[in-house]
């Protein structure tokens, strides 16, 4: 049975994608490619925590793969999945949750930059969307509509 004060975060690891597909050779360039990266992520897993925290949830996060076992073991009150990561993407990630009895029944909230509602995947298993960006009182409004 899901709890309701946990929020589950599976996001992709930006610098690790970034760094794998880089095709130029100035160092420079790389350290702020990463330096950049690294901001943006902990920028957003940071505003998400801070944001749901204050709202009284616990929040934990997971990369790709890795957060299927988090779900079962933790039986969050609700998914945040994002749908663009290196390994295994968000669409098979919410195939298997929805796949396993131990998971079904945990909301899905698909959340993607540059992704509207109507461009998330056919494949992508989800009860609500949070396209990044995104305004913190739709983050709050949207865990509320599917904790609650």
């Amino acid at each position: 049975m899901p709890r309701a004060g946990i929020i589950l975060v599976i996001d992709d690891d930006l610098v690790v994608r970034q760094a794998s597909s880089w095709q130029y050779t100035d160092l420079q360039q790389r350290a702020a490619t990463v330096h950049s990266s690294l901001d943006r992520l902990l920028a957003t897993a940071g505003l998400i925590q801070d944001v749901l925290e204050g709202d009284g949830y616990r929040v934990r996060h997971a990369i790709g793969a890795g957060g299927i076992d988090a779900a079962r073991r933790g039986q969050p009150g609700v998914i945040l999945l994002d749908i663009n990561m290196p390994g295994m993407d968000g669409p098979e990630v919410s195939r298997r949750l929805r796949a396993d009895p131990a998971t079904v029944a945990i909301p899905i909230v698909c959340m993607s930059t540059g992704v509207t509602r109507a461009q998330v995947p056919v494949g992508m298993l989800h009860d609500d969307c949070l396209p990044k960006p995104f305004a913190v009182a739709d983050l709050s409004a949207i865990v509320a509509r599917w904790i609650g």
